[in-house]
């Protein structure tokens, strides 16, 4: 599940915001092709249509790479990306996939990528936009700043509150 506090208002969203040539642009870049069912994510992410946006499927179906390849698309536009997990473990793959992305597009330098397995992660780009896990495990904490988007890694398995400060 992917939030924006951007994508309510589009009077409110960044300039940088990525249109939908931009989105595919990127997608090109990353060598990443959405499949039919994975292409509205990047369609209501153009078009600022919502600002939560769900993506289910079953086991192995793609969730992780459409999500971290959408947060990617965003990323340009942000200051702060948190991704939202049950634990840090389970945020863990989002992390790698994201960071093999932006390591892909040389946007970020390996020097100022943290990763840890079962702490908290954290990166930051070349322009200065930080990457951070979060855990749900207290939903009270999700509250320090306001990220421009959250991926919610495993949201079945969060609490309610959890998404509710998301």
């Amino acid at each position: 599940m992917i939030s924006s506090r951007r994508l309510p208002r589009p009077d409110a969203v960044s300039q940088d915001w990525p249109a939908l040539d931009q989105i595919l642009l990127m997608l090109r870049l990353l060598e990443w092709e959405p499949t039919d069912a994975q292409w509205p994510l990047f369609q209501a992410i153009a078009n600022r249509s919502a600002r939560t946006i769900g993506v289910f499927g079953g086991e192995r179906s793609g969730k992780s790479a459409a999500g971290t390849a959408a947060v990617a698309c965003c990323l340009p536009a942000c200051e702060l990306v948190w991704l939202l997990a049950p634990d840090y473990k389970q945020a863990r793959a989002e992390f790698e996939y994201l960071q093999d992305y932006l390591l892909k597009l040389g946007v970020v330098d390996p020097k100022n990528i943290s990763m840890h397995f079962a702490e908290q992660c954290h990166l930051t780009t070349n322009w200065g936009a930080k990457v951070e896990t979060k855990s749900s495990t207290d939903p009270t904490k999700i509250a320090s700043f306001a990220p421009d988007v959250i991926l919610m890694v495993e949201a079945g398995q969060q609490p309610y509150m959890a998404f509710l400060k998301a």
